[in-house]
């Protein structure tokens, strides 16, 4: 019966074992643990089990999908088979192993885990093992093919014939989080490459080159890793750097090889990691070995023939530094951007990174999912060896075999690993919601239903949003809310953290690492005092310190830097989970950036009276009140404050109670006079309702 192939689930990976439907183990006369029969371009053995999977679907992991010669999305027959006990079994290593577990290898573990395996000659066998996975290769089967491995089997362990290379094994089941990209690039490396009769029969020429584009740790090396474990075509890994070469010549001349290599071994992929070494832009460097070494490129890029089924694929981090001239149709003309992992792709990562790891019942992997907004796929991976070994120095020295790896083992790691896009600009976890924000309902309904269709990807979805008014009056606590409130990192922009020179390069740098921490707010405090030019002072103000953007730049620099922050803001309101906030004291100063940029402009006024009473409640809790303050009273006596005046008022009212309370025991201690009656019988100072009035005074 006819299958389509599918991705098998991330924790089942390395187990020899396919998974179907209940309803077609049925339609097969199958249960659960039968040997069947998987035919692609080649006849494997596998033993089946019930899974959640589609009618018509049999999910296979990376390496039954290369014993069966079938790739994803591709027609097999499955059948039912049989399997006689094995009575030798002939294997050797695919890979070699890393040198941190060649010391602790143990063969007689690896025997003890290939028990109830199914297995061909020539087969591949995956198993979990030493943290990794370890690739065996099957040499050769007594008696019959295919056999059930058993205890009574014995399994001979040989060298293999030719030196072994160190690259890890890698199937589409190591990639986590990125399932959307890794289809578009199966489409566009393996379609060319696997069926190029297709673009015959339309009369198109394949793509020839794909850069993969995206922050550092995402995982663009690891699909290239990938791509070379489970298609059927020749794979040459180059990195940048290692084809220069200081002698004249002979970057070109390895670069002619590799190219030669593709050629004769076709169908080829050639990978070149860290593309932006290899290939900058000629008009910024000033040797003459990389501009020879671009139009090298460039001309063996152009002198592939269509018919040569060879697929230029270029990683990189940094495809602003590329040689423009790479990135026109012909050369690489297909981009894919990797970026950083949503909340499920991050789960995904963490299944596949815990799935050898002992884990205690109280390990919440959504949780940690949810918590580590920013975290790519190598710092989630990061996390979780720091998390073992969390769990190893709990044991240490006793070394207890059953250790396992708890919550807290994880909670710790949190702390201690960061990721690699908020080491140098940090971001933060706001630790207080919208509610904790007195009054301003319409104002609050507005931007988090401004936030909501952001992060769920709606089309029109407001992105860029400007707060302005009078100083005081909570527009960056709305926004730091804003995020506690959806679990989104935070940055603040002020004029402090600002470079005195090459502004527009850092605002470059500033929006591309936020980019990297999405879900985000990036947040511009006062940007009518960075883009002024009264070197970021303005009179009324808070946090404004001289010698800010504005008054070093003079005119024609304050109009470039605006420049540049319009269009960052632009191309950032198209990224998903990204937010780009400003507040501003002054609209005329900016009016025209803010129209241009920004989606929504909202007024953040002074507080009206009900919204007084509110902060009023607020800043007394915890103060010990005379039951004659009136805070209704108060709140109308404020008229005219701001929100940070109103809530001064009460701190300076308690102060004020503390002073006359401590005069009043200072003059009972002397026995000038009784205790005055703002001091209570407990020896605590209550604040009255001239308390108040003396501190409304000084507000205004």
């Amino acid at each position: 019966m006819q299958f389509i192939v599918a991705k098998m689930p991330y924790g089942e990976t390395d187990e020899g074992r396919a998974l179907m439907s209940s309803d077609d183990l049925r339609l097969l006369n199958l249960e659960a643990g039968s040997v069947t029969a998987v035919t692609g371009q080649r006849r494997c053995v596998i033993r089946v089990e019930p899974g959640n999977m589609p009618r018509g679907r049999v999910a296979l992991d990376g390496i039954a999908r290369a014993n069966a010669e079938a790739g994803l999305g591709e027609t097999v027959l499955v059948a039912a088979s049989d399997a006689a006990p094995a009575v030798n079994v002939t294997v050797c290593l695919v890979q070699a192993l890393p040198p941190q577990v060649q010391d602790s290898f143990s063969f007689d573990t690896l025997k003890r885990r290939l028990i109830g395996r199914v297995v061909s000659d020539g087969d591949l066998i995956g198993v979990r093992s030493f943290a990794s996975r370890t690739v065996l290769r099957v040499l050769g089967i007594a008696r019959k093919s295919p056999a059930l491995i058993t205890t009574d089997t014995e399994i001979a362990f040989v060298p293999p014939e030719t030196e072994l290379k160190s690259t890890i094994y890698t199937t589409y089941e190591d990639i986590g989080g990125l399932d959307t990209e890794v289809e578009r690039i199966r489409e566009m490396v393996e379609i060319p490459l696997v069926h190029p009769e297709l673009f015959d029969r339309f009369g198109i020429d394949p793509p020839r080159g794909l850069l993969l584009y995206g922050p550092p740790g995402t995982g663009k090396t690891l699909i290239a890793r990938a791509l070379s474990s489970q298609l059927k075509a020749h794979f040459i890994h180059v990195d940048g750097p290692e084809v220069m070469n200081k002698f004249y010549g002979e970057a070109e001349r390895r670069l002619r090889e590799i190219f030669a290599e593709a050629q004769r071994y076709a169908p080829s992929i050639i990978f070149f990691d860290e593309l932006d070494a290899l290939a900058p832009r000629r008009s910024q460097v000033i040797g003459d070995v990389e501009k020879r070494v671009v139009a090298q490129l460039l001309a063996l890029m152009d002198g592939m023939s269509s018919q040569l089924r060879v697929m230029v694929v270029g990683a990189s981090n940094m495809p602003e530094l590329l040689d423009p001239a790479l990135r026109r149709p012909g050369r690489f003309d297909r981009e894919i951007y990797i970026g950083p992992p949503d909340t499920a792709g991050r789960r995904d990562i963490l299944d596949i990174h815990t799935r050898n790891m002992p884990l205690a019942e109280d390990v919440d992997l959504g949780l940690l999912s949810t918590i580590t907004q920013g975290y790519a796929g190598a710092d989630l991976a990061v996390l979780c060896k720091e998390a073992g070994m969390s769990a190893l120095r709990r044991v240490f020295p006793s070394m207890t075999v059953d250790v396992l790896v708890e919550m807290a083992d994880f909670l710790h790691a949190l702390s201690v690993v960061k990721p690699a896009s908020a080491r140098v600009l940090r971001f933060e976890r706001a630790s207080f919601s919208l509610a904790e924000i007195a009054g301003m309902d319409q104002i609050k309904a507005r931007l988090s239903f401004a936030v909501r269709q952001g992060l769920g990807h709606a089309p029109g979805a407001i992105k860029a949003i400007l707060l302005h008014g009078p100083a005081g009056n909570g527009k960056s606590s709305l926004v730091q809310a804003l995020a506690g409130e959806f679990g989104l990192n935070y940055l603040q922009v002020t004029p402090a953290l600002l470079p005195p020179t090459a502004q527009e390069r850092f605002l470059e740098h500033l929006f591309q690492t936020a980019k990297q921490s999405a879900p985000c707010i990036l947040l511009f405090c006062d940007l009518d005092a960075i883009l002024s030019g009264d070197g970021g002072h303005r009179p009324g103000g808070r946090g404004h310190q001289p010698g800010g953007w504005g008054g070093q730049l003079g005119g024609w620099g304050r109009q470039a830097l605006a420049s540049q922050l319009s269009h960052e803001i632009k191309n950032a309101r198209t990224m998903p989970g990204f937010f780009v906030f400003a507040t501003a004291q002054d609209l005329e100063d900016i009016r025209t950036l803010a129209e241009s940029c920004f989606q929504m402009i909202i007024e953040v006024g002074r507080p009206d009276r009900a919204t007084r009473l509110s902060l009023l409640e607020k800043g007394t809790q915890g103060l010990d009140l005379c039951p004659a303050v009136d805070l209704a009273r108060v709140a109308a006596e404020t008229e005219g404050l701001s929100s940070w005046q109103v809530l001064s008022v009460c701190r300076q009212a308690a102060v004020w109670a503390a002073i006359e309370s401590q005069e009043a025991a200072e003059l009972h201690a002397a026995g000038l006079r009784d205790v005055v009656e703002s001091q209570d019988t407990a020896g605590r100072c209550s604040i009255a309702m001239r308390h108040f009035q003396q501190a409304i005074k000084e507000a205004k």
